[in-house]
């Protein structure tokens, strides 16, 4: 099953005209790269696209990159461990991702989250709070409880 993919986003009425059609999976792929770095991706994935993920893992290539090489420019559940779909399910298929990628990186620095650019330094401004995430989402603190 698809998650997410650039078609979505750069055949959408409010996806911006000057920016590049690439920059519809920069988020995707921000999210794909933090989830290979946290080991929450399927050996199958892993046996697949081995090369490619090692290239991430090590900031050679951007979660981006490997998307557009090699994963038709979309995220598919079967790229994730059984963790990782659970984490997938609670935050990025509930609009918590894009919403805090937006607050964080996107529309705080840029006119709109397609506007990001590319880069580790987009993803490091971002992994701070996917972390933070995903230590709550395992502790099972709920967003609301922030003084625990």
């Amino acid at each position: 099953m698809t998650i997410d993919n650039l078609t979505w986003h750069a055949n959408s009425s409010e996806y911006p005209p000057d920016v590049p059609r690439e920059n519809g999976c920069t988020h995707i792929g921000v999210f794909l790269a933090w989830a290979i770095i946290n080991d929450l991706v399927s050996e199958q994935f892993l046996n697949t696209h081995g090369d490619l993920i090692e290239q991430v893992r090590h900031k050679k290539i951007t979660g981006r990159e490997l998307l557009l090489k090699a994963c038709n420019a979309e995220i598919q559940e079967n790229y994730f461990n059984e963790e990782g779909q659970q984490f997938v399910k609670n935050y990025y298929n509930s609009d918590k991702y894009i919403n805090d990628y937006a607050k964080t990186i996107g529309t705080a620095q840029v006119s709109t989250v397609y506007h990001v650019v590319d880069s580790w330094k987009s993803y490091d401004f971002i992994t701070k709070k996917i972390d933070q995430r995903y230590s709550d989402w395992k502790s099972g603190k709920k967003w609301w409880e922030f003084w625990k």
